[in-house]
């Protein structure tokens, strides 16, 4: 109630008396029409508003869609997003009472991960799982599914190997086996995820976690026939994923069978931002290169559909069946 008392208020200081035709919720913010366009507010995760918002206004016939940030930096990464939609999108930054125009902003560089880090990659490996560097980290997944991670030792003097599933895990880890050798420890890691990360397994909140990263490995080792004849390497997003429990969509670059290049996003379930993030991967992958957004047959969701027409370049939405996961009959 505040926040859309909040909008109302805003949106009149800044763009004068507009009789409003249509209002709502936001998920945690709130969104209006007023005249023929949307303003749109968001409590938290403001860096994720792009798409759903789009989609809200979409679904209420408005031409145009005002965001309204309160997070700078988030402002900054929306405008930039913003600018790969073919269709009038404005992002302003909250300062009081006033609305400030904001400027992209790029985004970011992450140092590489050390020497010592990359050195240590090698126990990853050996153990039975797969090294993967993002943003500068250095982890090891099974099936997507980060199992371990390379840190910085607290006195800044050197590196080491955690091991678990997420932060939380990998600390509860290192408290109970703080002795076992780190080869020893991912190996029972591997063999234990290993048991429910595979087709046919019994439910297990293993098995169901990064979902995407898992369709990505099943899309590089040949298992999707949507994609059959690319030729695809692993990438990174623009958001670094700070939890194993983040829905991010996954990300691969490369060709496809003619030999044009492509950047490929996974996503599994419905994610209105899916699109935005993916058109602001594409741009610091491969700019101006085909876009394909690979989802389960039932979360190819109609808005995913639009907005992946409304981008200056438009992606192609495929699909995969929904029994992915399942083993092959």
């Amino acid at each position: 109630m505040l926040l859309a008392t909040k909008l109302r208020a805003l949106v009149t200081s800044g763009f004068g008396e507009i009789p409003i035709t249509a209002a709502g919720g936001f998920g945690d913010g709130a969104a209006l029409v007023a005249g023929r366009s949307a303003y749109v507010m968001r409590g938290e995760s403001e860096h994720r508003m792009l798409g759903p918002a789009l989609a809200w206004a979409g679904r209420r016939g408005a031409t145009g869609v005002h965001l309204l940030v309160q997070d700078r930096e988030s402002a900054g990464h929306l405008a930039r997003r913003a600018r790969l939609f073919n269709h009038p999108i404005a992002v302003w930054s909250i300062n009081g009472r006033d609305l400030d125009p904001v400027t992209p902003i790029g985004v970011g560089g992450h140092q590489p991960p050390s020497p010592a880090a990359v050195e240590l990659s090698a126990l990853v490996t050996r153990a039975g799982a797969r090294v993967c560097i993002e943003h500068g980290v250095v982890t090891g997944e099974l099936l997507g599914l980060e199992i371990a991670r390379v840190v910085q030792e607290p006195s800044g003097g050197g590196v080491r190997i955690e091991v678990g599933v997420g932060a939380h895990d990998r600390e509860a880890f290192r408290i109970l086996h703080g002795e076992m050798p780190s080869e020893e420890a991912l190996r029972d890691v591997v063999q234990t995820v290993s048991r429910y990360r595979q087709a046919g397994a019994e439910p297990h909140p293993l098995g169901q976690l990064v979902p995407e990263r898992w369709l990505r490995e099943k899309v590089l080792s040949g298992e999707v026939e949507a994609l059959a004849g690319y030729q695809l390497e692993r990438a990174q997003g623009t958001v670094p994923r700070k939890s194993v429990k983040d829905v991010l969509p996954a990300f691969a670059v490369g060709t496809s069978p003619e030999s044009t290049p492509t950047v490929v996003a996974m996503s599994v379930g419905v994610d209105l931002d899916l699109v935005p993030l993916a058109a602001d991967a594409r741009e610091q992958l491969a700019t101006g290169s085909d876009l394909v957004i690979l989802v389960p047959e039932r979360d190819a969701h109609p808005a995913t559909r639009r907005l992946a027409g409304l981008l200056c370049e438009p992606a192609r939405v495929m699909t995969v069946s929904d029994s992915w996961r399942e083993p092959p009959r």
